[in-house]
């Protein structure tokens, strides 16, 4: 799509998390949503049409690979590219 940013959605429940990851992207030349969880990440994809989904695998109430089986089953999310990350202190 010319002259339309790529955006990609962020989902990880740690906000100090969030913040590095979008610090890391924010060189970029795209947009950056994020989200808490997997379930508010599903409201977030219902209104939006993402390139890619960077989502923490351990998270409560949905983990990331739920998250990415929900996804799957969006019409506009099939074949999204997920990338899995986790944190270790």
């Amino acid at each position: 799509m010319p002259g339309k940013k790529p955006t990609v959605l962020i989902v990880d429940d740690n906000a100090s998390q969030l913040e590095i990851l979008s610090n890391m992207l924010g060189g970029l030349d795209i947009k950056i949503k994020t989200a808490n969880d997997g379930k508010q990440a599903l409201d977030v994809v219902q209104d939006q049409e993402f390139f890619a989904v960077i989502t923490d695998i351990n998270m409560p109430a949905m983990n990331g690979y739920d998250l990415a089986l929900e996804l799957q089953g969006i019409p506009h999310c099939k074949g999204l590219p997920i990338i899995f990350i986790t944190f270790n202190p």
